[in-house]
């Protein structure tokens, strides 16, 4: 490591991390060694967000519930490996930036609906007029699947079953759908 971490570096970085934790934890050990040598090297070169961001990781391998944001510029990186490990699907850190705000933004409509389902149920009301107004966005923007994806969430928010919808959602919409079912059902929520 001369500078910062890599995209390429980054993205092992996480793949590796959800393969090891969702697959394979017996490479671990030698999971956990590489990291403590990018750790070494990030402390030689006083490289603070690298410090911080592989620290993360190997905390995240001996506790993978402890999922606080690194306050790094490796923040996406990290969001996308706490993704990928609670749906069990891999996303690629590499994403584009248009892909970036997708995430956000299915990230922010997937929190909203299960808090409006879970401990805000005074909310839903604000919540769906949120939703209508970007699926009506959606809508002028011709972003098909967007529509279809929010038409589901609005339902669900509605009080129907997340295992009733979003059954043809592909790509990121698939992956953020199955955030919200897994999270809807950690709630014990139908």
């Amino acid at each position: 490591m001369t500078q910062a971490l890599t995209p390429d570096q980054v993205r092992q970085i996480v793949v590796n991390t959800v393969v090891v934790l969702l697959a394979r934890p017996d490479i671990a050990p030698a999971w956990q060694v590489h990291l403590l040598e990018l750790l070494d090297q990030a402390c030689q070169q006083q490289l603070e967000d690298e410090q911080l961001f592989v620290a993360a990781v190997l905390t995240l391998l001996n506790s993978p519930e402890d999922t606080l944001p690194t306050g790094t510029r490796y923040d996406h990186a990290w969001q996308v490996l706490i993704t990928s490990l609670r749906t069990g699907t891999l996303i690629d850190p590499q994403a584009e930036a248009e892909t970036d705000t997708l995430d956000e933004l299915l990230g922010a409509v997937v929190e909203a609906v299960v808090a409006a389902r879970t401990v805000l149920p005074d909310q839903a009301t604000a919540i769906a007029a949120e939703l209508r107004e970007l699926r009506a966005a959606a809508e002028r923007a011709d972003a098909e699947e967007l529509v279809y994806w929010v038409d589901d969430a609005l339902a669900v928010l509605a009080g129907e079953s997340p295992q009733d919808r979003g059954t043809d959602h592909e790509g990121i919409y698939a992956t953020y759908w199955q955030l919200l079912r897994s999270s809807l059902n950690e709630n014990a929520i139908s």
